[in-house]
C-alpha cells in the first residue's frame, strides 16, 4: 500500500500510536485485516520508524543487518573513551 501523507506527518510529529491507528483503518478499508482491535506502539521514536518506511532496503540486506545486531547483542564489545 502507498504511503499517505497523513500517516507520515503523524510519524514526524512522533504521534506513533494515531499513525499505528490510520494504517490500521486504512487496512481495513482496504479488506486486509489486521487481526488486530488496536495497535500498541513498541517505540515512541516517529522519527526513526518514517526514516525506515522511506529508505527502501532489500530482503536481504535487512536479514543482513538482524543477523549482525544479533550477533552485536549476544557478543557486546566494552570500549572505553580517553
Amino acid at each position: 500500500m502507498p504511503l499517505k501523507a497523513d500517516l507520515l506527518r503523524r510519524l514526524e510529529a512522533d504521534d506513533v500510536a494515531g499513525a499505528l491507528e490510520l494504517g490500521r483503518r486504512r487496512r481495513r478499508a482496504a479488506s486486509i485485516g489486521t487481526g488486530f482491535q488496536r495497535v500498541a506502539p513498541g517505540t515512541t521514536d516517529g522519527r526513526r520508524l518514517l526514516a525506515a518506511l522511506i529508505v527502501p532496503i532489500s530482503d536481504t540486506a535487512l536479514r543482513a543487518l538482524l543477523s549482525s545486531n544479533r550477533a552485536e547483542t549476544t557478543h557486546p564489545q566494552i570500549t572505553e573513551n580517553a
